[in-house]
């Protein structure tokens, strides 16, 4: 198995990570406790970005910093043996590629693409509609060269993408990027038939992707995308703002190498380096638009499957597109050819509570046509087919609701968020409230006693608000002018919640 990160690469090569559980055996490797290695990272509200404790301003000057380009968070390479035995496919496995004039595109692969957006339960990573359809519009063009867009000095691999559906999903601990076969395997379309796009923080580089020769059909296969990297004008993205992540761990899913794979040996363009003839070689990766020669031809700057910024790329070359032509054929033969005719529904619902009760709202919509059917599972065994069910649970405590709607042509979506219910009577935590504004804007002072642990959970409507420090009290800045709304708070510490309180505007 191969894994691509946006990121690490010193000197003239690779910084490889090969694992074979200390053994020699090539046994197969835990993903998810991999997940334990990853960097610390997170985005904050004011646009701030906090990474192994550190602090950037922005994002802008994370990428621009030497922890960006030196642990290096562009496109992290590991190679870990799975177990699994590459699939025969000669003319491009991962030692050579054979050009072959049937893989040069005469006609159009269309590949039915699904975004699986996570978020953190306060709502962290959410991308919205139009900016994932940019992302589509931008593989599209970056893919097809088209004229007129910053593709079109490339050459045309045939490859197209639609997008057949998007899935919301708020967790916390797969936001983060841990337990990956856990996430993708419980969110991911048949992998046969679509390409699933999954964004979160992405463990703190900007994606990573499986190469299609040893993955594909496999439950991890798939691009996984820093939800700050995603379509036209990311406005968390920086010098990465421009949707080419995906375009480069896209190649990477089609069997590309990096450019600069194997630096300057040029001995045999074709079982070396990044297996192609017409990229240029170059030492290292490079992260910025300057021009230089660092083997015996210009760097190629320019292409998608180096490092620079995302302005900077402008094109696949027509080797590379006869590799890619090559793999999705060889590889993903049932991934490409769907009509796209019906697009999928978007899921997505809201809720109140009160006391152990629960009222959902649905928001779904569909693009195409109308969703007719809703199937509810709570989370502790009850389920509903109705439009906007209330539910009553019998215990307080965190449930995982989530929710499946289909379509008139069939399709379907699903979403689900974590719902926290108490029974209003609190336990040895007891809780007040006071709301009041400044300057017209909401605020609500909170102050408990009777917790015990070093720090707490504070929910508002039964979402997470903040697990902050057990101090006894906390102010929520609302952030919102006007009357007539109320707003419910429970504090809880190690499962163990305190009364509500209400304050109403």
């Amino acid at each position: 198995m191969s894994l691509f990160k946006r990121g690490l690469w010193l000197a003239a090569a690779c910084f490889t990570l090969s694992l074979f559980a200390g053994n020699g055996n090539n046994q197969a490797v835990d993903m998810d406790a991999l997940d334990e290695f990853d960097h610390a990272f997170s985005v904050q509200a004011d646009g701030a970005v906090i990474v192994d404790g550190e602090r950037f301003e922005s994002m802008a000057e994370f990428q621009l910093s030497d922890k960006f380009r030196f642990e290096s968070r562009r496109c992290k390479s590991e190679l870990m043996p799975m177990g699994l035995q590459e699939k025969a496919a000669s003319d491009c496995t991962k030692n050579q590629t054979v050009i072959q004039n049937e893989y040069y595109p005469a006609q159009t692969y269309t590949v039915q693409v699904v975004f699986h957006v996570i978020t953190d339960t306060n709502g962290t990573g959410d991308i919205s509609n139009s900016l994932l359809q940019s992302q589509i519009d931008i593989l599209n063009e970056d893919f097809g060269a088209f004229n007129g867009s910053p593709g079109a000095p490339g050459f045309d691999t045939g490859i197209r993408f639609e997008l057949a559906g998007v899935t919301r999903t708020a967790n916390r601990q797969w936001f983060n990027d841990r337990r990956e076969s856990q996430y993708k395997s419980q969110l991911g379309w048949d992998q046969d038939l679509y390409l699933n796009i999954y964004t979160n923080e992405a463990s703190g580089y900007l994606g990573y992707a499986y190469f299609p020769q040893d993955m594909a059909g496999q439950t991890l296969d798939g691009v996984v995308l820093n939800w700050t990297a995603v379509g036209r004008n990311a406005p968390y993205g920086g010098i990465y703002d421009q949707g080419r992540t995906a375009t480069h761990e896209i190649g990477h899913y089609f069997g590309l190498y990096h450019t600069f794979q194997g630096g300057c040996d040029g001995s045999n363009p074709y079982t070396s380096g990044d297996l192609i003839a017409d990229t240029n070689d170059e030492v290292t990766a490079r992260y910025d638009c300057v021009q230089t020669t660092s083997c015996s031809s210009a760097d190629p700057i320019h292409n998608y499957m180096d490092y620079t910024n995302d302005t900077c790329m402008d094109h696949f070359t027509a080797e590379q597109a006869n590799r890619m032509v090559c793999g999705l054929v060889n590889y993903r033969p049932s991934l490409y050819g769907g009509s796209g005719s019906n697009q999928s529904p978007n899921a997505a619902f809201s809720f109140s509570t009160t006391g152990l009760t629960v009222d959902f709202t649905d928001g779904s919509s569909d693009p195409d046509g109308n969703v007719v059917s809703w199937s509810w599972t709570f989370g502790d065994g009850s389920t509903s087919s109705a439009q906007n069910p209330s539910h009553s649970y019998a215990s307080a405590g965190t449930y995982m609701v989530s929710l499946t709607v289909t379509d008139n042509g069939g399709a379907n979506a699903s979403t689900s968020q974590q719902v926290t219910v108490t029974d209003g009577s609190g336990g040895a935590i007891s809780l007040s409230a006071v709301g009041y504004k400044v300057r017209g804007y909401q605020k609500a002072d909170l102050t408990w006693s009777g917790a015990s642990g070093s720090t707490v959970e504070i929910y508002r409507d039964g979402n997470l608000l903040t697990t902050t420090g057990n101090s006894g009290s906390f102010t929520d800045n609302i952030d919102k002018k006007g009357g007539g709304v109320s707003y419910t708070y429970v504090v809880c510490d190690s499962g163990e919640c305190s009364n509500q309180a209400v304050v109403q505007f």
